[in-house]
């Protein structure tokens, strides 16, 4: 990541230091990459700068010393021996691809010699290259990229590679005669930018599509009230899809209306899993927020965690099995959510005794945060009130 924050640095500076005129960046892309690697050009890099011989020995016996078979059905091809490339999926591969192609930004920057780090014109992660230069000299540095992939035996793919369209520069550029194509917006190590840096709203976009994509996914395979167990759901959500919607959030210049969207998203993620109407916001409680920020309640005040103890507006009978206020610095509704089963009772007394401890508890609870949830939320928004609040949590405890 740390990569996307220096491109995003470099392009700032290349704009502020050329009257005000953004760069012309094109991310590069190897054709089959690790596979067209030639080896023999690693093993002879490593030795002229003096490595080790008996590490350099193993790594010739681990990538040179491979058999590979190919099995399709109840087929089976003889065994073979790649004579090129590095392992797919072996942690030495990055390491060992970066080695072959450092040559190639060694090469870039003797064209235009500096020593302003601003002036730096390409950004190497393994096989992911992005270039950095003014229009009149990107020409120049594709040339050198394409007889640098000529002398050393791999090859780009134009079709993949991209020139990141600007108002300003209209050019169109080439590698091996073919023009590469133009994006408003490229992906660089799964964040987006444009011909001013980081895109913040069209990595926003990207993410919500990948994330529902994977989310419907998790939803079809049981991640749902009829499904998988809520405390398995949770987890399989917080393992695969929160990841994703925290990824490039450290380093993305976010505003106030980004961090709502996401909110957003994660609150349909989450009422996927619990079932929820889509005007509710999925346990917001739990997440130490509520949707809406602290908009004024019925009854004059800021809807708050803490306001929701005094506010008359929730009928005293609700508060009849529930704590109304603080003890020992818990929060009481906090401690009845944490307390939920997570397990099924097995025998029938279990069952009746979880009934009769939860039945007036859940159901006066989810009447509380039912008119939390019609107090933050917009007052021309239809709420249906639920028949049976609670019912599906019983027959959980019943079945």
């Amino acid at each position: 990541m740390d990569h996307a924050v220096v491109l995003d640095e470099l392009m700032h500076r290349f704009k502020t230091n050329n009257n005000n005129t953004p760069p012309t960046v094109i991310t590069l892309d190897v054709a089959k990459a690790y596979d067209q690697c030639p080896r023999d050009t690693i093993w002879n890099t490593m030795y002229n700068k003096n490595c080790n011989q008996r590490l350099l020995n193993i790594l010739k016996n681990l990538f040179d010393q491979v058999s590979i078979q190919v099995i399709n059905g109840n087929h089976q091809s003889p065994n073979f021996q790649p004579i090129t490339g590095v392992l797919q999926g072996s942690v030495l591969s990055p390491h060992l691809y970066s080695i072959f192609i450092n040559s190639l930004p060694q090469q870039l920057s003797e064209i235009y010699p500096t020593h302003n780090l601003q002036d730096i014109n390409c950004l190497l992660f393994a096989d992911d290259v992005v270039l950095i230069s003014s229009s009149n000299k990107m020409q120049s540095l594709l040339n050198i990229c394409e007889e640098h992939s000529l002398l050393n035996g791999y090859r780009w793919s134009p079709t993949k590679c991209t020139v990141i369209s600007s108002p300003t520069n209209n050019t169109t550029y080439k590698l091996y005669n073919t023009n590469l194509p133009t994006a408003p917006t490229v992906k660089y190590l799964g964040l987006q930018f444009n011909h001013l840096g980081m895109d913040t709203q069209a990595h926003i976009n990207t993410l919500k599509e990948k994330v529902n994509k994977s989310m419907h996914r998790i939803h079809q395979i049981g991640a749902r009230t009829n499904g998988f167990s809520l405390l398995l759901s949770i987890k399989i959500y917080k393992q695969f899809i929160r990841p994703k919607i925290e990824y490039g959030l450290s380093i993305t210049n976010f505003k106030t209306t980004n961090f709502a969207a996401l909110e957003r998203l994660q609150d349909d993620c989450l009422r996927m899993i619990v079932g929820s109407f889509t005007n509710s916001s999925a346990n917001p409680w739990r997440m130490n927020w509520l949707p809406g920020g602290k908009p004024n309640c019925h009854c004059g005040g800021q809807m708050s965690r803490n306001h929701l103890f005094v506010c008359p507006t929730i009928p005293k009978a609700y508060w009849e099995h529930i704590q109304r206020g603080f003890h020992n610095d818990v929060n009481p509704i906090d401690a009845i959510l944490k307390s939920l089963p997570t397990t099924k009772p097995k025998s029938i007394t279990e069952k009746q005794n979880l009934i009769i401890k939860w039945q007036p508890l859940w159901t006066d609870l989810l009447n509380i945060l039912f008119l939390v949830d019609q107090i933050c939320h917009k007052t021309q928004e239809t709420f249906v009130d639920e028949p049976d609040p609670g019912v599906l949590f019983y027959k959980w405890i019943m079945e």
